[in-house]
Parts: C-alpha cells; structure tokens; sequence
C-alpha cells in the first residue's frame, strides 16, 4: 500500500468478509493446485533427468491455454495456437531421446508422464 502499486479498492475487493468471502477460496483453490502439483512433481522428480524434467515444465503453458480455453472461454489467434504447437512439439523432442533409452536411469516414461500431467495443478494457480 505504500508503495500505491495495488490500489486499495483492489484489496478491499479481495478481502473484505461478506458475499465476497469466495475469492477467499479461490486463494486456496490456487494454492492447493501449486502444492498439488508441485509435490507430484517432486515424486517424480528422482526419476527423471534434468533437462528432461526442465522441459516437462513448459507443459504447463498448454495446460494454462486450456484452461482459458475451456473456463474462461476465451479465444486465442492462429500465431498464438501455432506457437503453443511448437511448444508442444518441442517438449515432446527434447524428451523423446532420453525415453527412447529403457535400459538407462535417465528418464521413466511412466514418471514424465504423471510429471507432465501433474501441471495442470499449477496451472491452476
């Protein structure tokens, strides 16, 4: 507040009690989602190499453009879906030789599978 980067009718919007008490639980809606799948992520983070669980990551920048999609209803441009494509399309490149290896410890594709989907938590929030 004394900085007057957040204006106070934004924190009164948030947090005042009343009928406004559900953004309270959106809050920990949010959070629940980042602790969900951030401790998935941990699980399976042992399993997994480290530029494999790097790029596992970015999933969540699709699962974000769902969610939009799907909750907000809102509309993306052709360059945007084009980009989320390549996104996509990189992710699963970058991680395709290292699942290729069933012999080697570099990565589980059972674990980057549940990794990959655990963002949608953090999406979430």
């Amino acid at each position: 507040l004394r900085a007057r980067v957040v204006p106070r009718s934004q924190l009164a919007f948030v947090w005042t009690a009343g009928h406004r008490l559900r953004y309270v639980w959106y809050f920990a809606l949010a959070s629940l989602g980042d602790t969900l799948g951030d401790s998935i992520a941990m699980i399976c983070t042992p399993y997994l190499s480290g530029p494999v669980n790097s790029l596992i990551g970015n999933c969540t920048t699709m699962f974000v453009a769902m969610l939009s999609v799907c909750v907000l209803h809102s509309r993306y441009s052709l360059l945007q879906c084009i980009a989320l494509v390549g996104v996509a399309l990189a992710v699963y490149l970058g991680i395709l030789p290292s699942l290729q290896n069933q012999g080697s410890m570099d990565a589980q594709p059972f674990f980057a599978i549940v990794s990959a989907g655990s963002c949608i938590f953090n999406a979430m929030g």
